[in-house]
């Protein structure tokens, strides 16, 4: 499963939505006054753009895009190393994804959600 399908799978999944949430709220993760964080096209599109939601305004809504860029060699950039998390420029609008990190749908998810809760 490819890295797109992973993050389409997760975002478009009820039901991984409702399990991160019993997981986050039940091993006690809470973000200081803002409650239980967890995976949801709302706080994904939040963490990486930095806004609540998709421009109103029809000109700049065309203009509003989410570049997705993919890091596969994170091992030269960083050293010897067992996991990378998504980097996001929400100036730039842009979100960074390790691959080498990444091999399965549950690496995905887990390496995802932590990302959201703790960034």
């Amino acid at each position: 499963m490819n890295l797109i399908e992973m993050l389409r799978r997760t975002m478009n999944d009820p039901a991984t939505n409702a399990d991160l949430k019993e997981k986050t709220a039940a091993s006690g993760e809470e973000m200081a006054g803002k409650g239980t964080q967890h995976l949801s096209l709302q706080n994904f599109f939040q963490w990486v753009t930095g806004h609540a939601h998709i421009p109103l305004i029809e000109s700049q809504r065309n203009m509003f895009k989410i570049t997705i860029d993919f890091e596969h060699n994170c091992n030269s950039l960083y050293g010897e190393h067992g996991v990378c998390y998504p980097v996001v420029n929400a100036c730039g609008i842009s979100v960074t994804f390790p691959i080498c990190h990444l091999r399965t749908y549950s690496d995905f998810e887990k390496n995802l959600s932590t990302a959201l809760v703790r960034s």
